[in-house]
């Protein structure tokens, strides 16, 4: 499942066929326009290829995010927002932004960009034990706002 949405034996095999490797079945969300993705309910896992999914609308509560930062309709969660925090000399002001693949981060109608950049070295739509575990140590060594 991917952005609630169950995905056909087809369009499994297709997203296999793009990523080059098996996904595992779970419950994901993935943002199209950055190529970010995470299990349902949790914060960003890494980023990914953008595209890989057409027509796949993501939630605002994808991530159950209760800060009022929004990352291309996203909501983000507190981890997320901690770790922005605690890692950069930056905060993310409550408000909508634009992410894009090259991680450049943008506030909606405001011309001033950061540079955003997740974990591009694990398995998209995996969420095995060490997937978790290198989630909880790279992001907070990977995701840099400058």
């Amino acid at each position: 499942m991917i952005n609630q949405k169950v995905l056909s034996a087809q369009q499994i095999e297709q997203l296999e066929m793009k990523l080059g490797y098996d996904i595992q079945s779970g419950h994901y969300w993935y943002d199209a326009e950055s190529g970010l993705w995470g299990i349902a309910n949790g914060p960003a896992l890494g980023q990914t290829q953008k595209g890989l999914i057409k027509n796949s609308k993501l939630a605002a509560k994808a991530s159950n995010g209760g800060s009022g930062v929004f990352i291309n309709g996203r909501e983000l969660c507190a981890q997320e927002i901690v770790f922005c925090q605690q890692q950069t000399e930056h905060v993310l002001a409550k408000g909508h932004y634009r992410l894009n693949e090259s991680g450049q981060l943008g506030l909606i109608n405001h011309a001033t960009e950061l540079v955003v950049r997740y974990p591009k070295n694990h398995r998209a739509f995996c969420h095995s034990k060490s997937n978790i575990a290198l989630h909880n140590h790279t992001i907070k060594t990977d995701l840099m706002l400058s």
